[in-house]
């Protein structure tokens, strides 16, 4: 030791270097430890957080609300929740809060007397033991009424028949740039205007109508700058479509229901004059009896050829000639089921493909005929001879000589059936496909403002958007450069999720369209509910088929006519067995009083 330690610097070198290094040792391993637990603990605390389930928020009647009234917003959390938060999505990047301190799984949030300061997108999220939940899906809420309503026409009528053009035309005087077309308070499509006159106008193009499109139709207004304040909704327009092949019956049936009943009136006259020329006749032979034996009254009665023949056949000739209008009657009553016609794998049909069109009718139908509507007025008939339900006619490497609209119908031993629905056959790939682009991006966040623009080099003035093989819009063109180009979506949710594709065509060949756009796939991120109030109003929707009705009335006449046969036949079969009584005894007197002369 005091070799290794001689001095005192050496001393106190020997004795305390451990001590030092330790104690520096220990502070730094608890601070890392420390360090290390508030991070574990503020990372488990997020995985807790991150497992709570996901608010839902939506408005009590609807998103869209005229200025004035009060919407209550409800955000349905956790049962542990202690506290609810409702933000306001404002322009300038910040949020207006709202908090609301309560314990169960929903609150109410009331935003009394709405005004264009209420409109935008809404969040809501709740506080949890465990921390924070992730925010709701936004809600769009709108405010409707700030501006002056448009007005919305139909082109060339308001009541159309099934597989006709129809333009539906919404104008506004003032200088908005998007419409929005709702059909029975639903949102069908929308689309962006061009100039007209002193305001703006845009056209919703139905190139065949169907019952489907039946419904009270409404548009609204807005500035694309401010998306959620529109104006107030224009009068409403009822389109009253008469299907000819669909459940609605009515003309049909209220002809059927007039043939029954002029059919019960005519055998009710035949039956009542029957039963009265019975009667009358009754009274001449009991007058006879009476002074006389029966067979000299029978012999008075019926004393020449003549007049046996008169009273062996009275009824038999009227009923033969009652019963074979009757007859015709009840069988045009029996209307032949009415055909169908669909193309097999679709009615979008790309130049030089072939297409089979199945036409199905009767079981007992003998001809089939395909027609197809050209401009002039004159249809193509293609006829097929065939027995059995169902044939297909077939048509090789399409052009658009093929584009229009087809019809079919049957032969039957009873005659022609009537025509089935308008089957719109389009054949695409005629002209250069369109661009299709997203703006700002195809991958975009629930709620954000999107843009799906379809352009085009040539001068088509109408173009079609798809989404996953289905169309879901169609709008009119604005000129842009040296082509034109349309605009679809200023918002969306993730329902809109999907591939798309878009069209061009000319109006005044609407069955002919261009090659289909490059594929573009929109990526929303979120899912979004379906809305209460959606599901209500489409479950409450209820259509006017009166087939169930209808079968009881028709039913309910046939027993009737069965029933007033029935009642005929008898009286027939009576009156017939009572006269051979007659003819016997008429006979054998006769012969006698032949062999007296």
């Amino acid at each position: 030791m005091d070799t290794s330690c001689a001095s005192d610097q050496l001393l106190v070198n020997c004795q305390f270097p451990l001590p030092s290094v330790t104690g520096t040792t220990m502070t730094l391993t608890l601070f890392f430890l420390l360090y290390l637990g508030l991070c574990l603990d503020q990372m488990m605390r997020t995985q807790a957080a991150d497992k709570l389930p996901r608010p839902s928020l939506r408005a009590e009647d609807g998103s869209l609300v005229p200025q004035g009234r009060t919407v209550t917003l409800r955000c349905r959390g956790s049962q542990e929740a202690d506290l609810y938060r409702l933000e306001q999505k404002l322009g300038n990047g910040m949020s207006d809060i709202t908090d609301m301190t309560t314990v169960g799984i929903e609150v109410n949030f009331s935003l009394p007397f709405v005004t264009w300061n209420h409109a935008g997108t809404y969040y809501c999220h709740y506080r949890h033991s465990l921390g924070w939940s992730e925010p709701s899906e936004p809600l769009q809420l709108v405010v409707t009424g700030l501006y002056e309503e448009p007005s919305l026409a139909a082109l060339p009528s308001s009541e159309v028949a099934s597989g006709q053009a129809v333009t539906l035309q919404c104008q506004t005087r003032g200088w908005h740039d998007w419409f929005v077309l709702y059909k029975d308070g639903e949102e069908i499509t929308r689309g962006i205007t061009h100039c007209h006159g002193r305001g703006r106008i845009a056209k919703f193009f139905f190139p065949a109508v169907t019952s489907s499109q039946n419904g009270t139709y409404r548009c609204y207004s807005f500035q694309s700058t401010f998306p959620n304040q529109w104006s107030s909704p224009s009068a409403p327009l009822v389109l009253r479509v008469s299907d000819r092949a669909a459940l609605d019956y009515t003309m049909g049936n209220l002809v059927r229901l007039t043939l029954a009943g002029l059919v019960l009136i005519l055998l009710g006259v035949l039956l009542t004059e029957n039963w009265k020329s019975s009667r009358e006749s009754l009274p001449e032979h009991s007058d006879q009896i009476i002074p006389q034996d029966r067979e000299s009254a029978l012999d008075t009665s019926c004393a020449s050829d003549q007049l046996l023949v008169n009273c062996q056949f009275p009824l038999p000739s009227v009923t033969g000639t009652t019963m074979t209008p009757t007859l015709f009657f009840l069988r045009y009553l029996d209307r032949l089921p009415r055909p169908s016609l669909r193309a097999e794998d679709g009615s979008l049909v790309p130049q030089g493909r072939t297409v089979t069109l199945r036409c199905r009718g009767s079981q007992e139908a003998d001809l089939y005929r395909l027609e197809q509507k050209l401009g002039n007025g004159m249809p193509e008939v293609t006829d097929m001879t065939t027995v059995g339900i169902e044939v297909n006619f077939s048509l090789p490497f399409v052009t658009w000589n093929h584009a229009g609209t087809y019809y079919c119908h049957y032969r039957h031993s009873l005659g022609w059936s009537e025509p089935s629905e308008p089957l719109q056959l389009v054949v695409t790939g005629l002209y250069k496909e369109p661009s299709l682009a997203a703006l700002p991006s195809s991958e975009v966040a629930s709620g954000q403002n999107v843009t799906l623009q379809c352009q085009t080099r040539g001068w088509h003035d109408w173009f079609v958007l798809y989404k996953d093989g289905e169309e879901i819009t169609r709008g009119m063109k604005e000129s842009h450069g040296r082509g034109r180009q349309a605009d679809f979506f200023p918002a969306v949710n993730s329902s809109q999720d999907g591939t798309y594709r878009c069209y061009s065509f000319r109006s005044s060949s609407p069955n002919v369209w261009s090659a289909p756009s490059v594929p573009l796939v929109l990526r929303v991120s979120g899912t979004f509910p379906p809305s209460p109030e959606s599901e209500n109003r489409l479950s409450g929707r209820a259509a006017l088929d009166y087939t169930m009705g209808n079968l009881v009335r028709l039913t309910l006449a046939g027993l009737v006519l069965i029933l007033l046969g029935v009642l005929l036949t008898e009286n027939w079969k009576s009156s017939r067995e009572s006269l051979p009584e007659h003819s016997d005894q008429i006979i054998p007197q006769d012969r006698g009083e032949r062999r007296k002369e």
